[in-house]
This record gives structure tokens, C-alpha cells and sequence, in this order.
């Protein structure tokens, strides 16, 4: 398990003492000067200062990083800091402090506004509680494990990080409110808020539900954009102001089709489904039909069954096979795939989807061995934007990144500068009011290596 930079912000012993500068008047709203002493965690000065975790990290973004020892955080108090009480509701305005401030906008497609900055937030499951909790919860003396539903967010806001630094460097001027969600009952609370009223423009959250949520509250702004990073499930058919980076299935299918007929592949062609998915088996096969081939066969697994290699068999020829798997079923895949890995006389090449590139259950031999393919938002490629990327996340954070922190850089590049439009392609598709993202490459590996197929790349079938 890789050990993210952030780490250091959580894992710190509860018990060492706030210290503080002085008490301070911001905009009118009361603030604490604190300045970070050794052993303090986000969640203990939380509770020395009667303040909610997710206002602090609002006020202050650069805690996610890590509590540095000697930085002075501006902590905002609900109340007197003399009183108790802990006022649930988030109502803060928050101040940019210099870091998050930066400089000037440019003309941005996605930002409707009159101001001089672009106001933003960004709504991620960092459960900096439960991090926190881990810690106190150690006892063993060895370095704290992550806890494992963070690690996603937290990779992402990785690349957003980066992405800010470079759009600073271009003059933009960025004011983005950081909010942990890590639960329903956060959630809500920040939705019946007023947190988010002056954000145009809000990424996040992660949950296809809870984006529908946010969505069914400010979809009817025009002077707002609503953005879903990574959800492949549809979360744009209501409001004309969502955004969908990751493309439905459907879409996928229609690329990957596409690809198979301007390569005029003459390997035997079988596709594979669920009874439980047969939506997606049947646009496999209507685009098929739509684009006049019919040089493919089909196997559906029934409901409450597996599928069988015998009866797969009976589909496969023994020289080459293309198998386009129509399921974005975990359970199903996880089954799938080393059963054709079995399959040592049989050549295959495997066409999946972009939720595989969630499935850590995979063994990469098996990707390797059954030359998979699957459409990818989140890949690496060799350009110039991918270089300087990893030259810069390497120097500042001293790690290798995950594929999120790649396509956060370029998802927030594009949002926040029309510099960066060629990145993606947003259209609107029949039944659906929304924007969806019809940009994205297929990808697969050799040798262990991610490649990026070409149409006329026919080797590689």
C-alpha cells in the first residue's frame, strides 16, 4: 500500500496540548491564531477549539497535506472560544488565505461569473476523523495505516493541488473550498447550509446519489456548474448544468464497436453478459447491427448462474478470439477473467470497461495474458502535459501517483482555463439534459506497460 503524503496530517498522538497566538476578528467572523505545535491532529484541535473539522480544512486547504510544525492555521471559532457548545451548522464564509488566493481570471467556458475569482469547491470522502481515530487507536508503535476509503480522495486532491499551482502560474485566481464528506449525515448538513451558495462551480461528490442530491438543489442555476469526476453511472439526465467526466457504458461500447470495425479485425468475435446486465449486452449487440456487422456471437450467463468454460468453449475458435465483456459486475469480472486465463490453446483478446480500472482483484498477469483492453478517463499517456505533471507531483510530494492524481490535473485544468479545453469533449446525448464527456482512449497492457490503442493500430489485436 502506497503511503500518500498527506499521512502526516492524521497520525499524530491526540493528547499534546493546542497552542495558540491570539484570538482574531476576520470579516467580522471570531478566529483563533493557532500555530501547530508537535503531536497535534486536525480532529484534536477540532475539539480544543469547538470547531468543525471540515471549516478548518476549508479555512485552511493546506492541512490535507500534513500539520506542519511552526504553520499558523486560522482556526474559525462557532462561538467564543470561552463556550463550549459546538454549533453544528456550516455557515462559515471562508477568507482565502495565501495559498489558496491566487492571482486573475481568464475567459473559462465552464465559470459563469462577475467576479474577479473563481469561486470553487470540491466535496471528497477524506474521513479525517476516522484517520485521526486510526491513530489513537495505534498503540504498536509502527507508522498508522491509511484508512483505506481515503485513499481515493485523497489521490485525487493530489492532482488538484498540482493543478492549482499551474493555473497559478497562469494568472488565474482560484478560491476553492475544500469539504470532507465522508457520510450521509455530513452531507446533508452541508447541503442544508448556505456552504456552497456562492461556489460556481462545485466538483463532487464522488457517490452518483449524493451528486444527484447537490444536483436536485442547484441544477437550476445556469450560473453554476455542477461536476461528477468520476461516477460512471448516469448523474446528468435532470439539469443542463452537470458535467460527467467518466462516459456511461453505452458510450464505451459505442467506442469500443467503432475501433473493432475501422480495424476490420478478422479474429472470432464473442460477446459476453449477465442476464443481470442485459442492457448493456443488448447495446453491444444493437451496435452491432446498426453498423451493418454481424461477425459476432454471443453468450449470456442466466441469472443466479456462472458462467461455464465448457459452454464458452463452444463460442471460441483456437486460433484468435476478441471477447467484449458487456458487465461492469466486480463479481462477475473477478470470475470471468482468470477462467479465460485458463484457457492456455486459446488466444484472446479482452474487451472490458472503464470501472475495470477500479478492480483491484485483477491479477495483472491475466491483464498481461488476455491482452485486455477497456476505455480509460484515467490513464497515463507520454505528452508533454503527463511529463511535466510527474516531474512536479515527484519533486513535491516524493511518491509515484495513482492514476487519480492524473486525471484530477487534468480535470481541474480543464475546468478552471480554457487553455486546457482540448483535454476533454463534453456533448449533450439524446434523453439527457446534461453534459457527458465523449473524449477518452482505449487503453491496454503489454509487457506490464499501459498503451494507449490507436484506430490503425492492428498489431495489437
Amino acid at each position: 500500500m502506497r503511503n500518500l503524503f498527506f499521512l502526516s496530517a492524521f497520525f499524530f498522538s491526540f493528547n499534546a496540548h493546542c497552542q495558540f497566538v491570539k484570538d482574531t476578528t476576520i470579516n467580522g467572523r471570531p478566529f483563533a491564531l493557532h500555530t501547530v505545535q508537535p503531536k497535534e491532529t486536525l480532529y484534536g484541535l477540532s475539539r480544543e477549539y469547538n470547531a468543525e473539522l471540515n471549516q478548518i480544512v476549508v479555512q485552511n486547504p493546506s492541512v490535507i497535506q500534513g500539520l506542519k510544525i511552526g504553520v499558523r492555521l486560522q482556526i474559525p471559532l462557532q462561538k467564543q472560544r470561552v463556550q463550549k457548545t459546538i454549533d453544528k451548522a456550516i455557515t462559515s464564509k471562508v477568507i482565502p488565505n495565501k495559498k489558496s488566493s491566487i492571482v486573475k481570471k481568464q475567459n473559462d467556458p465552464f465559470i459563469i461569473t462577475d467576479s474577479t475569482t473563481i469561486n470553487a469547491a470540491l466535496l471528497l470522502p477524506f474521513f479525517l476523523d476516522k484517520n485521526d481515530q486510526l491513530e489513537l487507536d495505534n498503540f504498536s508503535g509502527k507508522p498508522t495505516s491509511l484508512y483505506p476509503n481515503s485513499s481515493t480522495a485523497l489521490a485525487y486532491y493530489s492532482g488538484v493541488l498540482l493543478a492549482l499551482d499551474t493555473l497559478k502560474s497562469l494568472g488565474l485566481n482560484i478560491h476553492l473550498k475544500v469539504l470532507d464528506v465522508p457520510n450521509d449525515s455530513v452531507f446533508n448538513t452541508i447541503l442544508d447550509s448556505t456552504v456552497l451558495d456562492d461556489r460556481a462551480l462545485i466538483i463532487g461528490p464522488l457517490l452518483a446519489n449524493k451528486f444527484r442530491q447537490l444536483s436536485e438543489k442547484y441544477g437550476s442555476d445556469m450560473n453554476r456548474r455542477l461536476v461528477s469526476p468520476l461516477s460512471f453511472k448516469n448523474v446528468i439526465g435532470k439539469f443542463a448544468n452537470t458535467y460527467q467526466f467518466v462516459p456511461f457504458p453505452s458510450l464505451q461500447i459505442d467506442t469500443i464497436v467503432s475501433y473493432l470495425n475501422f480495424n476490420k479485425d478478422n479474429s472470432n468475435m464473442v460477446v459476453v453478459g449477465q442476464e443481470s446486465e442485459k442492457k448493456l449486452f443488448n447495446t453491444y449487440q444493437q451496435l452491432f447491427f446498426e453498423k451493418k456487422s454481424n461477425r459476432h456471437q454471443s453468450y449470456l450467463v442466466k441469472k443466479g448462474e456462472h458462467a461455464d468454460k465448457e459452454a464458452l468453449k463452444e463460442n471460441l475458435n483456437e486460433s484468435n478470439n476478441i471477447v467484449l465483456v458487456a458487465s461492469t459486475s466486480r463479481s462477475f469480472v473477478a470470475r470471468l477473467i482468470p477462467m479465460l486465463a485458463s484457457m492456455e490453446d486459446t488466444n484472446f483478446t479482452v474487451f472490458g470497461l472503464n470501472s475495470w480500472n477500479m478492480f483491484t482483484s485483477l491479477d495483472q498477469h491475466d491483464i498481461n495474458t488476455l491482452n485486455i483492453h477497456m476505455p480509460s478517463v484515467f490513464y497515463r499517456d507520454d505528452s508533454e502535459l503527463f511529463v511535466s505533471f510527474m516531474s512536479q507531483y515527484i519533486t513535491q510530494f516524493d511518491e509515484y501517483p495513482s492514476r487519480y492524481a492524473y486525471g484530477a490535473y487534468r480535470q481541474a485544468l480543464y475546468l478552471f482555463s480554457s487553455q486546457f479545453s482540448p483535454l476533454f469533449t463534453f456533448e449533450k446525448i439524446p434523453n439527457n439534459k446534461g453534459n457527458i464527456n465523449t473524449k477518452f482512449p482505449i487503453i491496454y497492457y503489454k509487457d506490464f506497460k499501459q498503451n494507449i490503442a490507436e484506430l490503425d493500430d492492428r498489431k495489437n489485436l
